[in-house]
C-alpha cells in the first residue's frame, strides 16, 4: 500500500522527463537517531516510486516517420543491389570479352 507522501511524488512526478537521484544523508550520532531513521525509511519509501513513460505522438508525424525510415533502408537495399549487379556486369563482361575484339583501332588517319 502506498503512503501518502509516496502518492504526492509520484503525483508529482507524473510528467517529469527526466531522472531523480535522492542521497539519503545520515549520521551515525547518538542524538540524531530518530532523524537518521525517519531519513533512512523516507529514502526507501522513495525507492517505490514508480513512473511510466507515456510518449503522446501526433499519428500523422508517426507515421511520417515510419515512412521516412522505411524509405532509408529501402534506399540501402537498392543501392547495395545496384552494386551487386554492377559487379555481375563486370564478371560476365570480363568472361566474354575476346582479348583481340576488345581493341579497337582508329583507321581515320
Amino acid at each position: 500500500m502506498k503512503t501518502f507522501m509516496v502518492q504526492v511524488i509520484s503525483s508529482l512526478l507524473c510528467f517529469a522527463l527526466f531522472l531523480v537521484a535522492l542521497i539519503a544523508n545520515v549520521t551515525q550520532a547518538p542524538d540524531a537517531a530518530l532523524e537518521t531513521l525517519s531519513t533512512l525509511r523516507f529514502a526507501d519509501r522513495m525507492k517505490q516510486v514508480q513512473n511510466e513513460v507515456h510518449v503522446r505522438t501526433d499519428p500523422y508525424q508517426s507515421k511520417l516517420y515510419s515512412l521516412a525510415e522505411e524509405n532509408r533502408k529501402l534506399r540501402l537495399i537498392n543501392e547495395q543491389l545496384r552494386q551487386q549487379l554492377e559487379l555481375e556486369l563486370a564478371k560476365q563482361s570480363v568472361k566474354s570479352c575476346n582479348p583481340l575484339c576488345c581493341l579497337t583501332v582508329d583507321c581515320s588517319r
